[in-house]
């Protein structure tokens, strides 16, 4: 056997060594800031409308986080804190264009908070606004378990919300759309891993529960890119981006891809692509259903202090003492009976006191 094959196929075992040991490797106390961008485009064009008539909305989503890992336990898995610190959300008819926007939702503004909070496509993430959700995530960038997720849930069925925001809300709470914003690798790192050529993990498409067919490759460089395909889409639902009535769901197809980088055992960057289409059955209309959405996010490590010692010195000390306080010009008044200006000489008494 010649020296070039013996390269290749020890080049081929490192490759595959590689990749079966590709997996998050959390620090306990770490911190960092999350910024999740995603856009999702949906095109809906009925029956009676040409479809050189239909315009897409677009809605933009910008998410904030704060994850601390809270404890890593024997196995690798760690319990991680998210906060949503802020969020904004904008809403495009045809195009992103300034002059296209349809609707806008910034959570650091006043007045959207008093104003644009409970509308459909606000309230089911400012739900999540300043509240910390707890869960269990793997050395695979998988959620297992939520902690208090269940706490928001059932804190919506109790708010007496109408019934199509009630069900907005409900179907943002699901532990799949949620784990979808916080795990780390999309699935990519499991994938990467598997011993099967493709990986079956479920999922939500908008709000569509099914499986995605994930293949990962591992690079040498730790990025990681995979593709696949959205399976096993049900025949019917009963909610669909503000729809809330019984569907049905034909011709469905969809797939997605993206790239993940690992700096340091942690997903610091993260894209995917994911597109779908379908027609959905609405009584007797039919009704042309496309998606299309990208969703990246970034990972940065904030700083903390870790076992210092801060030490405080007084440089200078000074003694407050009391001084007449000088003539204000503004307050210079008129006698009326001699006409002449008069200074205020003392501070006024206090009408509390005495005489």
């Amino acid at each position: 056997m010649s020296i070039i094959r013996y390269v290749a196929i020890g080049f081929l075992f490192a490759s595959v060594s590689f990749a079966k040991d590709t997996k998050l490797s959390f620090k306990e106390g770490a911190v960092f800031h999350v910024k999740a961008l995603e856009q999702l485009k949906l095109t809906m064009q009925s029956s009676q409308v040409d479809s050189a008539l239909v315009e897409p909305a677009i809605r933009v989503t910008e998410y904030h986080f704060t994850e601390t890992i809270e404890k890593v336990h024997a196995d690798g898995s760690a319990n991680i804190a998210a906060t949503l610190d802020s969020f904004k959300t904008t809403i495009y008819i045809n195009k992103v264009d300034d002059r296209n926007e349809f609707f806008r939702f910034n959570s650091n503004n006043d007045y959207d908070i008093q104003n644009r909070l409970k509308h459909i496509s606000a309230l089911p993430r400012a739900q999540f606004l300043g509240q910390t959700l707890r869960y269990t995530m793997g050395t695979d960038g998988l959620i297992r378990s939520f902690a208090n997720l269940k706490d928001f849930q059932q804190a919506t069925i109790g708010r007496a919300f109408e019934y199509d925001l009630m069900q907005a809300v409900l179907s943002f709470s699901d532990s799949l759309r949620v784990g979808q914003l916080l795990e780390q690798g999309a699935g990519a790192i499991a994938a990467a891993n598997a011993t099967t050529k493709a990986l079956q993990i479920p999922y939500t498409f908008t709000e569509i529960k099914l499986d995605r067919e994930l293949s990962a490759t591992a690079k040498a460089d730790g990025s990681i890119a995979f593709e696949g395909k959205f399976i096993n889409a049900p025949k019917k639902i009963e909610y669909l981006e503000g729809i809330a009535a019984p569907m049905g769901i034909e011709n469905f197809t969809g797939k997605t891809k993206g790239t993940v980088l690992l700096t340091g055992g942690i997903v610091t960057q993260q894209t995917i692509t994911e597109s779908g289409s379908m027609v959905l059955q609405i009584d007797i209309e039919s009704i042309k259903n496309t998606v299309d959405r990208e969703f990246t996010i970034t990972r940065e490590p904030i700083k903390v202090m870790r076992g210092g010692t801060v030490r405080i010195e007084q440089k200078e000390s000074r003694k407050a003492e009391w001084k007449e306080p000088k003539p204000d010009p503004d307050m210079i008044m008129i006698d009326p009976l001699t006409g002449k200006m008069v200074y205020p000489e003392a501070t006024p008494s206090d009408s509390t006191k005495a005489e």
